[in-house]
């Protein structure tokens, strides 16, 4: 006669779900473990056994096997192994499961990241292949592509329409009458997303109307290559708008990189390469040099008609303030102040002595 199998503990969770419906499809056959190894074909008794053990969680194979072996529906197993797998990996890893919303509360698509990702985790946490095999079994239902899912599930991107929120709840199982609740809150998160866009939209257009010269509400090509020179780059290609992404490169160190003239204009874009470079690396040398280019400059000549911060440059400079305030009170970097003064007096043909002078 064979032993009996000892009792499941109740603190075991999803693991003590998993063997207990393994030992009750043996069960309900009237299976032996040495019948139902005969039948599972690569796997002994003992593996069988083990699996429905409660102890430690099955390969995945072993499970499918054993469910196949009692006429068991697989993708059910299949559903009960992911939910023990993932229990299992967050207690390996010390984590609890993540906090997310209740659908009613979802009122943006940050909100609506979040809770999706919560919500695959308290049903399971199904695979991505798992998801578009339950996604492509529902009628009229579009599977999500793999790295859609991805994005998802890293908190990097939400479904982007009703379909895709769709796909993604059934391919998590959600019930209907909770799905339902899920759609309607993607719905309330995409309509809010849209009116703050238009909100913010037209912030940036009011922005540019102050910056545009005359009656005119939008800068003109000219225009906006002045104010991107003043803060301390030179376009390098055409300009587009005042909110997209241009590519420039910074007047000191050449380098190239994408800045919005929106934000350029207000002084918030900086020069990454110029930002990580060690504030030590101009030396003194090149101070003295571009303070003693400065007086012919400053003392007796007409700067009303020069850009805002050179004026700016050249009353501080007349003060003796050291470069770290004035790239202080111009928000560029040092070098990039300097580099501008520099540009300056060669446009206004005041030549700067050799840095030898003086060392």
């Amino acid at each position: 006669m064979a032993r009996p199998e000892r009792p499941l503990l109740d603190n075991k969770g999803e693991l003590a779900a998993l063997a207990d419906h393994l030992r009750q499809g043996r069960r309900r056959k009237g299976l032996t473990y040495k019948d139902l190894a005969s039948r599972a074909g690569d796997y002994s008794a003992t593996t069988l056994q083990r699996a429905a053990s409660g102890d430690r969680l099955p390969r995945r194979e072993v499970a499918r096997a054993y469910a196949h072996a009692c006429g068991l529906d697989i993708d059910h197993v299949d559903r009960l192994w992911e939910a023990a797998y993932r229990q299992n990996r967050r207690a390996a890893q010390g984590t609890p499961l993540p906090a997310g919303l209740p659908p009613h509360l979802v009122h943006s698509l940050a909100d609506l990241g979040i809770a999706l990702v919560a919500l695959h985790a308290t049903h399971g946490g199904p695979t991505i292949r798992l998801m578009h095999k339950r996604a492509r079994q529902h009628a009229g239902c579009v599977p999500l592509s793999t790295s859609t899912l991805h994005r998802i599930l890293r908190r990097m991107a939400v479904p982007a329409s009703k379909e895709g929120l769709h796909a993604f709840l059934i391919g998590c199982e959600v019930p209907l009458p909770q799905r339902l609740l899920w759609e309607q809150a993607g719905a309330r998160a995409r309509r809010n997303h849209r009116t703050s866009a238009a909100q913010a939209h037209q912030a940036v257009a009011d922005l540019e109307a102050q910056f545009a010269q005359g009656e005119a509400t939008r800068l003109t090509p000219e225009r906006a290559a002045h104010m991107v020179r003043t803060a301390g780059f030179h376009p390098a290609e055409p300009y587009r708008s005042f909110a997209a992404p241009w590519t420039v490169r910074c007047l000191a160190c050449q380098a190239v990189q994408r800045v919005r003239l929106s934000e350029a204009a207000q002084g918030q874009s900086r020069c990454s390469v110029c930002l990580s470079s060690s504030s030590g690396t101009d030396s003194g040398q090149t101070e003295r040099a571009l303070l003693r280019a400065a007086p012919g400059i400053c003392i007796g000549q007409d700067l009303s008609g020069t850009d805002t911060a050179i004026r700016i440059t050249a009353e501080m400079i007349k003060r003796g303030s050291p470069w770290g305030e004035i790239a202080a009170a111009l928000r560029i970097s040092e070098r990039a102040a300097q580099e501008r003064w520099r540009r300056f007096c060669r446009a206004v043909g005041n030549s700067q002595p050799d840095d030898s002078e003086g060392r």
